[in-house]
């Protein structure tokens, strides 16, 4: 619940987690008008930690590459940035076109389980047209880019901490079951990019690397 110890709790667990050996640079991802107050609440607690705050200054569009670098160049206890932030924080096209290839399997897998009943078929090679479009966009970013800068996966980021998680539900997921009330296979962008990061952290950790805080019930859905 609101005023239960989240904010602490995930604030002491990430400094034993540096401490053990388990994360050697842990991210918080906290709401956009949350960010001073996390901030301050963690220096509160741990007064000699060494954490890095993407402010509006620090992460403006000007000098996020230089912050990102920043990021890269030591083990910060913590870094600490915004969901919106955190969403322009590229992941290199190569990691994600081979997730967005594993969703495409996935519904061709799918489209031939199902051959024969019609309308399934065509609520299945809708969704797998999203998938294609996710693609062509990827495409088009990765095309666009005049440089090559710093991804996601460049900073040595080994754990990430989502704070009001809530507002990364709902990924897109692979089903032939859409029809069920409830199941809503068509996600948001923002859980796609958490996604995405999440995969790289736990291919890089054995399975380890997210935790999720939220003081609001999941609602009624999948």
């Amino acid at each position: 619940a609101v005023g239960a110890g989240k904010t602490l709790e995930s604030i002491a667990a990430a400094q034993e987690m540096k401490r053990l050996g388990l994360a050697k640079k842990n991210m918080f991802v906290v709401p956009n008008h949350m960010l001073k107050q996390f901030s301050k609440e963690y220096l509160e607690a741990y007064p000699a930690a060494d954490i890095l705050v993407a402010d509006e200054v620090q992460f403006d569009k000007k000098r996020r590459e230089q912050f990102l670098g920043k990021v890269k160049s030591k083990d910060w206890d913590a870094v600490i940035i915004t969901h919106s932030g955190f969403g322009k924080i590229p992941v290199s096209p190569e990691f994600e076109g081979k997730l967005l290839h594993k969703e495409v399997k996935q519904f061709e897998n799918l489209l031939i389980e199902t051959k024969g009943d019609s309308l399934t078929t065509k609520m299945l090679a809708r969704q797998l047209e999203r998938v294609y479009q996710k693609q062509h966009k990827l495409t088009e970013r990765t095309a666009k880019q005049d440089r090559q800068g710093l991804h996601f996966e460049d900073l040595g980021i080994d754990n990430v901490v989502v704070d009001e998680a809530q507002e990364f539900r709902k990924v897109s997921f692979a089903t032939n079951q859409s029809d069920i009330k409830g199941i809503d296979p068509n996600g948001s962008a923002r859980a796609w990019d958490l996604y995405v990061k999440t995969q790289h952290l736990q291919e890089k950790n054995n399975g380890r690397g997210l935790q999720l805080l939220s003081g609001t019930p999941v609602t009624n859905t999948m």
